[in-house]
């Protein structure tokens, strides 16, 4: 449903975040959804696309394996109020009419979804 179109549009928020950082920078992203697609969906496609996660310690992002980006631990000031949860790492995806006409499937991976409505 809606949520693919978000998920278009966050992949393209955070691209165009990482393209515009500086080497050694840091993008926060943060969204205001509960909606795997629009969160950890858009951060796990991004960090494929782009080549990655590092372990840490050189490189273009710091990562030193050549990885493009490195996830590190928010700094203890971001963190005083409010406390960071893991994301999920599987969800289910809805099909674009879900709720329409007794349409209720979801797709069990990103590959399952009809290429006409991935981001």
């Amino acid at each position: 449903p809606h949520s693919m179109s978000l998920h278009r549009l966050q992949r393209r928020i955070l691209k165009r975040a990482l393209e515009l950082l500086r080497p050694g920078g840091v993008v926060v992203y943060s969204t205001c959804s509960l909606n795997p697609v629009e969160c950890e969906g858009v951060v796990a496609s991004v960090i494929e696309e782009v080549g990655g996660v590092g372990s840490g310690g050189g490189g273009d992002s710091g990562s030193g394996d050549g990885a493009a980006i490195e996830i590190v631990p928010l700094h203890e000031n971001l963190t005083k109020k409010c406390r960071p949860m893991r994301g999920v790492s599987t969800w289910k995806v809805p099909h674009p009419q879900y709720g329409k006409n007794e349409n209720y499937a979801m797709y069990d991976a990103f590959d399952d979804v009809p290429t006409e409505h991935q981001g």
